[in-house]
């Protein structure tokens, strides 16, 4: 069995009300859409990515282990899966989450002037809306609604740019696979190491 982590509720619960807490296993019988069983690989990864289909108001984050059946860029499949225990849910900022969002762009999107905005922006000498909004003019999608969210942030709320954020970086490295653009590269890259680069 594997270390996983799980996200849930304030209740313990995540979809169709599938319970869980201390020591508590659920394996799958052949209706894979009925229990939700579903983990990350890593504590950052869940609070990070997690919002694309779980945005929960209070969540809670479990230590989990189990058997994986299959690994998407989001998350863990699992035929089996138990929650040992709940445990600190880590902390990060909104900047943060814009942070590993750009860094995962950068990883495979090699057009030079949205570069120059993302590393002004990341390093704090140039975060203003106007120049987030004419980084935002790039064909490349993920790197262009990035730019967006950071020229939008003023008015957008944080549920909703943790929302985005996840999209964004799911669609950038989804895209990167496939992507015909000669600026896209196809660079595999840890998004957990870029997570905790971020946070710590």
């Amino acid at each position: 069995m594997t270390i996983l982590y799980k996200m849930t509720n304030e209740n313990g619960q995540t979809k169709n009300y599938t319970q869980w807490g201390q020591n508590i296993e659920h394996i799958v019988t052949g209706q894979l859409d009925k229990v939700d069983l579903n983990a990350f690989t890593d504590p950052l990864l869940a609070v990070l990515l997690s919002p694309i289909y779980c945005n929960f108001k209070r969540p809670q984050l479990w230590e989990a282990e189990g058997y994986i059946e299959k690994e998407n860029v989001l998350h863990v499949e699992c035929t089996r899966l138990k929650t040992i225990c709940q445990i600190e849910l880590p902390q990060v900022t909104i900047e943060q989450r814009i942070r590993f969002a750009i860094l995962c762009i950068k990883e495979v999107y090699l057009n030079v002037e949205w570069n120059n905005w993302a590393d002004k922006w990341l390093s704090g000498e140039n975060r203003t809306s106007a120049t987030a909004w004419m980084a935002a003019e790039v064909t490349w999608r993920p790197a262009s609604n990035i730019a967006n969210v950071v020229a939008s942030t003023s008015y957008m709320s944080n549920d909703s740019i943790a929302v985005a954020v996840a999209c964004i970086v799911i669609s950038a490295v989804n895209s990167a696979k496939t992507s015909a653009d000669d600026e896209v590269r196809k660079s595999p890259f840890s998004l957990i190491s870029i997570a905790h680069e971020v946070v710590t």
